[in-house]
Parts: C-alpha cells; structure tokens; sequence
C-alpha cells in the first residue's frame, strides 16, 4: 500500500560488492527447511530482519526452487498480509508454489521506522535481501534455476529497482510477479544473460493509476507500463505487461495471479543420479548424458548431468568414496583428474584430484589389488607402461606404482575380474584384433604366464570397448564394444567366457564419448 512519505528516485544508484554473503566454498550438508515463521537473519552488513518459511507437500528428492515474496508499503503490521503467515493469501500463495516443488520465503523488509518499505533503502535492504538468499540457497541447497519473486506495490518496486537491477549474478533463472508497481530507476549492474532470460510480469488494475493510492502523484499503471517497455529495451526477452479491468490498487487476487504465472514454471525434474552398470557418455556438444542399465534391453532412455564435459578425456561411474552413491572420475585435456561425488538428493558436486599430467593416462577406475576398499585408477601412460593409483580415503589418490614395463602403447585395455576369482584381470586389445586376458594375482602384478585369446579377431572393427560390471545384473562382469555403425552391445563374460552379444544401442552412438 503507497503512503504520503514515498520518495521518487531519478537515478539509478550504485553500490559496493557484496562481501562474503555469496562468496564460494565447501557447503554443508543440505538441511531440510521446516515451516516456520518470524525466523530471524542478520546479515554481514549489520541488517537484521524477519522472514517466513513454508515447505509444506515438497519433494525434496527433487531440485527444490524457491518463491520469494516481497510486500508493499504499511505504516503498521496489520496492513499487511506478510504480517498473516496463516491466513488465506499467504497460505494459498504458499500452495501454488509447492505444487512446482518450490519453498516459499515471505520476507520482512529490515526497515522499522516510520512507513515500513522495501524501496526507499533499498542499496542496504538489498545486501540484506542478497545475504538472506545466499544464506537459504546455500542451507538448503535451493535450485537458483528454480527461483520466483513476487512484489506488490512498494515490494514490486524493490524487485525491479533492486533484485534484478543489482548484483543479480546469484538467480540463475525463474521469473518475477511484479504487481501494482514495479518501476525502473537504473540498472545499477550489467545483467547476465539468465536473468536476461527470466519471466518477467507486470500487473496493474486499470483503476490504479494516479489517485489509486494515498500517494495522489503516483500512477502504479503507468509506472509498470513505463519500467516493462525499458526492461523490453535492455534485452529482457520475456517480458509482459497486463492490465485488469476495473481492478484497483487494494483488490488484486495475488494467489490466482501467482498461479497464473508459476505455469511457466517447468516441473521439478529429479536431480540426475548414476547407479552401477549406467553408460556415461558425453555428446558432441559437450553435455553429460547417464544412460540407466536396462537389463540388456535398448538404452534410449537417458538423464541429462550438465554441460562442460566436451574436454574430458574419460568419464567413469564409480562409488569413489564409498558413500554408497555412484560419482563420476574424469580425466581432462588440461591436466586436471576430478571426481563430481553424487549426493544423496541427487545430483554431483566436483572435487579436484590432480590439477595436472592426467591429460598423459588413459585411465580406468577399478579396484585394482584384492584387499583394495575403494576403486583405485590403472592408468596406461604415455610412454606406454602400465601404473595404478591407490585410493585410500575416498579423495586424492596415492602416488603411482608402476605393475607392468612392457610397451602398451595402442592397445585397448579393460580390467574385469575374467575368471571370477576375485582378483582383477586386464584384457587386451591385440594389433591382429584378438581380446587377450592378463590375469592379477590381486596384490597389484601380472601373472607371468602364457597370455590367453580369450576372443578371436574382429576386435579391431570395434570403436570403442569398456567394461561395464554389473549392467545386466549386480556385481556381473562383461564389457561393452560399439562397432563402426555406431551401434552398442553388451559381451557378458561367465564361466571363464565372452558370451553371446547383447545389441543395447542401435545406430547414434558413434558420435558419443562413451566413459563407461
């Protein structure tokens, strides 16, 4: 609600960086958000406020979004439906935002003098706002592509003057409600392109123009038609602006206008997971696809990871920390070995393991000697002999230890347990096109012995081969090969044989990196 004491801006204002309140590290745990209201936050530039929390019918096996709510003008708390966390409009906005797997946080500007505002201080009260939202993302581990304001009146013009015009680096997508007001004062920081991208909805009653508030200057109509065409302007893609007939400043529906726009919200989707025996695999465009087992049928179905992976060298699915969750081990063209663990609600966070030399292996994450806990890397250097890398603890690997000096060079390697004797074996790919077996003692050495052709030729018309335990049951060994026509088979190996071939993939998969 607009009260006589508003001041108008004419220019934009700038402001410092935001210290520490979004500043990278290692997070905690994901906490689960309860209900709660009142909660208290003080941020690091000495703002203390109040916000509400309703997590009600979430699915938190799911990416969690966010709606932040923002109120208008009031010189005491009854004006305000922020100030009623249980009545019908907070509650059934609250409702509309669960239904896309979204918390909602109504929150409670810092001011407390005089007429209470979002928009008047508004360089601190964002610092305080951005401090606050860091704080919950980082908590809860909120999905910033999920992430939904909504503003009426003075809470519109904090939105467009502040949220979005400043250090908005933070929303990585989502979309705004910007309700009877909204206006534009400055683009204080140079916009990327994802809030660029956002829905951005601009609603004003036709009867709240000039007069429609206490404030008899201030036109909230022709405020948000002026702040959506400069938006329109700076290259926000998906703006609108509506006007509601015979709506006033006081008689807007918020929950219905809300569920309108949170239509365009995609559903939650679950956060991609690995589970032993998937194919990773990384397309021409460098995005990460995990291919779920199918037990031996055709693998058409596939979660998207992310983006980035087009310079990975190699890709393997792995319990590397023996958390019980699959993480995926790459080498890279830079040098760097990483490990992206899967975490319990889905979904990888990296960890580096070596920053360098790695782009020199061609690696294969297995458990290497017997008495190994976790899955080690044997690694086939460049020049051309044969080294594993213990793992220990679950993070950086031990120093190399070389296990054979024999030149390797340009044959194809898997390591599968062959025979089943609980030690890990090595086949190899022969320049006449046969699968040798290179049994291990399971203390890290190569039997010395007559090496077994346990295929016969052909092998060389196959484009890529790796082993792929457990993909047609858990713990069973085979490997997987794609032949030149880019289609993909499944060789189980059992009672001491290569198998029949099982065909998983037909036709498309020559043009994909597979890992695993």
């Amino acid at each position: 609600m607009k009260i006589p004491f508003r001041a108008l801006f004419a220019t934009a204002i700038g402001a410092a960086l935001l210290a520490s309140a979004l500043a990278a590290g290692t997070p905690a745990p994901a906490a689960t958000p309860r209900s709660a209201t009142y909660q208290t936050y003080t941020a690091p530039n000495g703002v203390s406020g109040k916000y509400h929390i309703y997590a009600k019918s979430i699915d938190f096996s799911k990416p969690v979004g966010v709606l932040f709510v923002f109120h208008g003008d009031y010189s005491r708390p009854a004006q305000s439906y922020i100030h009623q966390p249980s009545g019908s409009v907070m509650t059934k906005m609250a409702a509309e935002a669960a239904q896309k797997n979204m918390i909602t946080v109504p929150v409670i500007t810092p001011d407390t003098k005089g007429g209470i505002t979002w928009w008047e201080d508004r360089n601190r009260n964002g610092d305080y706002f951005r401090s606050l939202a860091a704080m919950l993302i980082s908590k809860y581990k909120l999905d910033a592509r999920r992430i939904w304001f909504h503003g009426y009146s003075g809470g519109a013009e904090f939105i467009t003057f502040e949220v979005l015009a400043d250090r908005q680096g933070w929303i990585k997508g989502g979309g705004a409600t910007i309700v009877g007001g909204g206006g534009y004062v400055g683009m204080q920081t140079e916009p990327p392109a994802a809030v660029k991208r956002m829905k951005l909805h601009w609603i004003a009653g036709s009867r709240d123009g000039k007069g429609g508030t206490t404030l008899k200057t201030w036109s909230a109509l022709g405020t948000a038609q002026r702040a959506q065409k400069v938006y329109q302007g700076l290259g926000f893609a998906s703006t609108k602006m509506t006007v509601l007939p015979g709506i006033t400043h006081y008689t807007y529906d918020m929950p219905a206008l809300l569920a309108n726009d949170l239509k365009a919200m995609p559903a939650a989707v679950a956060a991609p997971q690995a589970r032993a025996g998937d194919v990773a695999a990384v397309a021409p465009d460098g995005r990460l696809y995990i291919y779920p087992s199918a037990r031996g049928r055709d693998l058409y179905k596939r979660t998207y990871v992310s983006a980035g992976w087009g310079t990975a060298l190699t890709v393997e699915i792995a319990d590397w920390n023996l958390d019980g969750l699959q993480d995926l081990v790459a080498n890279w063209k830079d040098g760097r070995l990483t490990v992206d663990y899967g975490q319990k609600r889905g979904g990888f966070k990296r960890s580096t393991l070596g920053s360098r030399g790695w782009q020199n292996n061609a690696i294969i994450v297995t458990r290497w000697k017997a008495a190994d806990r976790h899955p080690g890397i044997v690694v086939r250097n460049r020049d051309g002999k044969l080294y594993s890398y213990a793992n220990r603890t679950g993070g950086k690997p031990d120093p190399r230890q070389r296990f054979s000096s024999s030149n390797w060079k340009g044959k194809a390697l898997m390591a599968l347990d062959f025979d089943q004797d609980g030690k890990m074996d090595l086949i190899a790919r022969t320049s006449a096109g046969q699968l040798k077996l290179y049994r291990s003692n399971g203390t890290g050495r190569l039997i010395r012995e007559s090496r077994k052709v346990v295929a016969k030729s052909g092998w060389n018309n196959m484009t890529h081969l790796s082993a792929a335990e457990g993909h047609l049951a858990p713990g069973a060994p085979g490997f997987l090969a794609r032949d030149k026509k880019g289609n993909l088979h499944f060789y189980p190996v059992s009672s001491k044989k290569v198998q029949q071939r099982i065909t998983v993939g037909v036709g498309g998969w020559d043009s994909l990196k597979i890992g695993s």
